[in-house]
Order: C-alpha cells, then sequence, then structure tokens
C-alpha cells in the first residue's frame, strides 16, 4: 500500500510538474506584442535623428559638388551675409579647382543714396522751371525728356550695384564689376598690408574703404570702397592673409 502510495505521489508530482511547464494558454490564439518601453522610444528617436542629419550632411556635400566650390562653415552664409545660393554663376565659376569662398557682398547700399537725391531734387527742379514758363509746351518737354534722362542714369546705377561683387577667397581678393565683367585680383600671397579707414559717415552707417598693399609691384586692386561689414571683413581678410604667409613659409613659424 506504502508503494502504491508512492508510486501515486511520485505520478502526481510529475504531472503537476509538467502541466507546469506548459505556457499560459491564450483564448483564440491571439499573440500581443511586447510593449515598448521608454527606453525603446529614445533610442528609436536618437537613430532617427541620426539618419536626418546624415541626409542632410550628404545633401549638403552633392550641393557643394555640384557647385564647383565648398560651402563655408556655417553651411549657408559668408562674412558677407549673402547666401551662396544668391551668388550668380558668373561668380562662381571663376573659383578655381579647391578655392574656397569665404566673402561675398556688395558694395554698401549707402551708394544708392545719391542716385535716389538726384532725381528726387531734379524732379523738383523740374516742377519749378515748368510752372516758372506757364508749362509751355516745349519746355515742358525738353524738360521731361531731361528729367528721364536722369531717373536712366540713376537705373543704371542701380543695375551697376547688383552685378558688383567684392570675392574674398582662401587664395584671393576680386572685385567684379560692369556688364562685361571687368575683374581685379590680388593673390594673396603677394599682398603685404591692408590699410583699413572709416570715415565719420562710415561708422554711423556701416562701410569702410581698404587699401591693399603689395610687395612693390604693380598691382590691379588697390582701394576698395564701401565695405559692408568692414570689421568682419577685415578680421576674416587678415586671417587668411596670415593663414596664406603660413603656407608659402611653413618653416618660420618653427
Amino acid at each position: 500500500m506504502a508503494g502504491r502510495s508512492g508510486s501515486g505521489g511520485s505520478g502526481s508530482g510529475s504531472s503537476s510538474g509538467g502541466s507546469a511547464a506548459k505556457p499560459p494558454h491564450r483564448p483564440g490564439g491571439v499573440v500581443r506584442p511586447s510593449p515598448i518601453t521608454p527606453g525603446d522610444r529614445r533610442t528609436q528617436s536618437s537613430s532617427a535623428a541620426q539618419r536626418a542629419t546624415a541626409q542632410r550632411t550628404n545633401s549638403q556635400a552633392t550641393r557643394t559638388r555640384q557647385g564647383g566650390t565648398r560651402a563655408p562653415r556655417d553651411g549657408r552664409t559668408t562674412t558677407g551675409q549673402i547666401p551662396h545660393s544668391r551668388v550668380p554663376h558668373r561668380v562662381r565659376r571663376r573659383l578655381a579647382t579647391g578655392e574656397r569662398l569665404e566673402v561675398a557682398q556688395h558694395e554698401h547700399s549707402i551708394v544708392l543714396v545719391v542716385p535716389v537725391v538726384i532725381v528726387v531734387v531734379s524732379l523738383i527742379v523740374v516742377y519749378i522751371l515748368a510752372n516758372l514758363t506757364g508749362y509751355a509746351p516745349i519746355v515742358v518737354s525738353v524738360l521731361g525728356l531731361a528729367w528721364l534722362g536722369v531717373v536712366l542714369w540713376a537705373g543704371y546705377r542701380f543695375w551697376a550695384h547688383s552685378v558688383q561683387w567684392l570675392i574674398i577667397t582662401n587664395k584671393r581678393v576680386m572685385r567684379i564689376d560692369g556688364l562685361f565683367e571687368r575683374v581685379a585680383m590680388l593673390p594673396l600671397p603677394r599682398l603685404t598690408d591692408i590699410a583699413f579707414e572709416r570715415t565719420v559717415l562710415g561708422q554711423l552707417f556701416g562701410y569702410g574703404k581698404f587699401t591693399l598693399e603689395s610687395a612693390g609691384q604693380i598691382q590691379a586692386l588697390r582701394e576698395i570702397n564701401f565695405v559692408t561689414r568692414p570689421n568682419l571683413t577685415h578680421t576674416k581678410l587678415t586671417e587668411l592673409l596670415y593663414k596664406s604667409q603660413e603656407d608659402e613659409n611653413p618653416g618660420d613659424g618653427a
């Protein structure tokens, strides 16, 4: 009796052990997905941010290769605060291989004040003369043609301002202007000194004048007037000048 009881006890024990090893039964056989923990969400967000950053970097590199120049460190603007997308192709195509655009800017907009003032003053003069002559047809026609010439001249000055560029790269300083692209250039290795001048009006309105000196040679580019953001531009040009001198004479710093 004791033996059978022990055997039954053993059988019931193995039976209970076997039933404990079975997975829990879920009605309908539905398998529920495991819940997403906050740590998993942070990991997924970090991975998505890394992929987005890599895509932006690749797209910027592609645009840089297509444009033929390397974008500045901020990737969008130069010291002149003009985005690369606004620098025309006729300017960018003049950059050599490996040449990096650092500054791209127009003359300061103060140069446009004079044409505007002349147009307004000439209009007042035309009105006064026409009134004094009783609006005689011949006088009005002559004055009208003269004022139209002044307006065309002012329009030309605005257009010339839009096509004039001061370009500073890691290799040279260029000024491009005119319909036929007159280009004056001075390589940085030949540049020995930079004179920086700001008048009272220049300090009030934010422009300056650069005088570039080379090693006793005739140079095509000497004076640059109405430089926009002159302090930042002077600092950038000075840094590029020192860097070019270090590259030309690497043993002097040792």
